[in-house]
């Protein structure tokens, strides 16, 4: 049942670390675009989701 439960986890990180890649690539071509107002809504999106992925690591790596 844990072992279940950790993989579970280690796939939520996998997906949330990409989600964390394609937010940072938003990021950067709203950037180029000079678009303050995505910058701001993005930025804030990829800060919780690193906030919440730091939770889960936390969670996984204590078992």
């Amino acid at each position: 049942m844990n072992t279940a439960r950790t993989n579970g986890k280690e796939k939520l990180c996998r997906s949330m670390l990409s989600k964390v890649g394609i937010y940072e690539k938003m990021l950067l071509a709203a950037q180029e675009d000079k678009d303050t107002q995505k910058i701001k809504h993005l930025y804030q999106q990829h800060t919780d989701l690193m906030t919440s992925l730091k939770h889960l690591l936390c969670l996984v790596f204590s078992l």
